[in-house]
């Protein structure tokens, strides 16, 4: 099976292929024509608009150090928010929830205070969350936290995925990893299970969530795109020099990848890919079927 950097690798290349589709290139070009006014939102669909707002924000130049186009309003469901950066490039609009502004306190105040209301378990919520993203309303006792679960949706697929273009990929997983019966992960695992290890950025399993992840994906972006230059002109690899927190986000975005894919590929019945295309086809598949459900084939 795929690992380590090779695994890392090819999913950012899943994500970026996804990022690069036809029909999530005119969904941005749509959104391009939208004010983004708290009159004239920019509206997010469901199913793919999500890694279209991605590709829509990464559009155009921005200043150094500012997140790309901010303080624009945005409209998914019946949702308007107006994304912004606050101080210290650590808060933005998404992540006040509910007296919640860091990762830990979104599950333990944030979600768990839902769930403890409705009797939703993590997995039900994830799944909840996931077939709002695919188009559904929520169920009945949810629907009063809509505009919660919206901000969410829009941190964990929208700015974090901005920062870090990976997680058109692997945020996907960290909420079929959750919504699956098949895997124990919880809301506190993926957001908070390291706040009291040692471990370096501390926060959870979620990439995004550990401290100092904006520069470390900054760094890792740059290194990804000299390592794709230098194979385009035929020069010979660097190999990497990272800082501890460029590393530690690599490492974690293995570990959810490796996780992940063992958990598919044993549903699926699969043991091994026939070559890294083959992976990539299975892969880019799935993260899709996220986005959109499960299509059925139409009958000859």
């Amino acid at each position: 099976m795929l690992q380590g950097e090779e695994l890392r690798n090819l999913i950012h290349d899943v994500a970026e292929e996804i990022r690069q589709r036809d029909d999530v290139k005119e969904i941005a070009d749509q959104m391009e024509t939208m004010l983004g006014t708290r009159l004239f939102p920019i509206e997010v669909p469901s199913g793919l608009g999500l890694p279209a707002l991605v590709e829509h924000l990464r559009r155009g130049n921005r200043p150094p150090g500012q997140p790309w186009k901010s303080h624009r309003f945005y409209k998914i469901g019946d949702t308007i928010i107006h994304e912004m950066q606050g101080s210290g490039n650590e808060y933005n609009a998404y992540v006040s929830l509910g007296g919640a502004s860091q990762y830990p306190k979104i599950s333990s105040v944030t979600l768990n205070n839902i769930m403890q209301d409705t009797g939703y378990t993590d997995a039900q919520l994830a799944a909840a969350m996931r077939d709002s993203i695919r188009g559904k309303e929520l169920p009945g006792q949810l629907q009063k936290y809509t505009a919660k679960l919206n901000r969410l949706k829009l941190l964990l697929f929208g700015r974090e995925a901005i920062r870090n273009t990976g997680l058109i990929a692997f945020t996907p997983m960290i909420l079929s990893l959750i919504a699956s019966d098949k895997d124990d992960m919880t809301w506190q695992e993926a957001l908070a299970s390291y706040e009291t290890t040692s471990r370096l950025g501390r926060r959870g399993v979620f990439p995004m969530s550990m401290e100092n992840a904006q520069a470390a994906a900054a760094e890792l972006e740059i290194e990804r795109l000299t390592s794709k230059e230098r194979e385009r002109t035929l020069q010979t690899p660097l190999e990497p020099r990272r800082s501890r927190h460029a590393q530690e986000l690599a490492n974690r975005e293995i570990e959810l990848a490796t996780r992940w894919l063992a958990a598919i590929m044993k549903a699926e019945g699969l043991t091994a890919f026939n070559d890294r295309e083959h992976a990539k086809i299975f892969i880019t598949s799935k993260i899709v079927e996220f986005y959109v459900g499960r299509q059925r084939r139409k009958k000859s």
